[in-house]
């Protein structure tokens, strides 16, 4: 029995310790990118823990009490965001991280066949931020259809260079890419000119 009554004590101390114990909240929460371009709207990914209420200050005048929520910024600059998560007891955590605004730029592609020249409409636009990304068909920074010109125009793009892929039902510029890398690549963007780009493609 004095052993039982040594082994016993030591447990249900823990247990009961372990019973009256608070679980405090941890905020934490990521974004696709951490550097976005005014006017682009921007997905908060809460992943926070043991947490039942959220408070977001988006460090530009506006919050948020969604769990996820969507923000646009509209001016330039480095925005320090944060998140407090609220758990059951009233405990709280913080987290906060910078997202940095880069100014808008403007790109027109123009997209041409390499057979006559002429404009090719309801041809698919997608930009990339690198060569590896258009390669493989992934990262997207923007896509749109070309208007009855054959024109689009990119309002929202970062002030970097840029690889243009065009997929249309009779076109395409997958395989001049493919062999010409600057076949795809944009010029520098830069916000305070505008860029124009030819995007030539072939007849499948």
């Amino acid at each position: 029995m004095r052993y039982l009554r040594a082994f016993l004590f030591p447990l249900l101390a823990a247990l009961l310790s372990l019973h009256g114990c608070t679980i405090k909240p941890e905020a934490y929460f990521m974004v696709p990118r951490e550097e976005v371009v005014q006017g682009e709207e921007i997905r908060f990914f809460n992943y926070s823990r043991d947490a039942e209420i959220f408070e977001w200050d988006f460090d530009d005048g506006n919050s948020s009490d969604e769990t996820s929520p969507r923000h646009t910024y509209h001016e330039p600059g480095d925005y320090y965001v944060t998140l407090t998560a609220t758990g059951r007891k009233g405990h709280r955590s913080e987290y906060t991280k910078r997202i940095k605004v880069v100014r808008s730029t403007y790109l027109m592609v123009d997209v041409r066949s390499t057979e006559g020249e002429y404009r090719v409409a309801g041809a698919r636009v997608t930009m990339y931020y690198s060569y590896d990304d258009w390669h493989n068909q992934t990262n997207k920074a923007a896509e749109a259809l070309t208007d009855s010109e054959g024109i689009i125009e990119f309002n929202y793009l970062g002030p970097y260079t840029y690889f243009v892929r065009v997929e249309s039902d009779d076109h395409s510029n997958a395989d001049l890419g493919f062999y010409d890398v600057n076949a795809v690549r944009t010029p520098q963007l830069n916000p305070d000119v505008d860029t124009y780009f030819t995007a030539w493609v072939e007849p499948k």
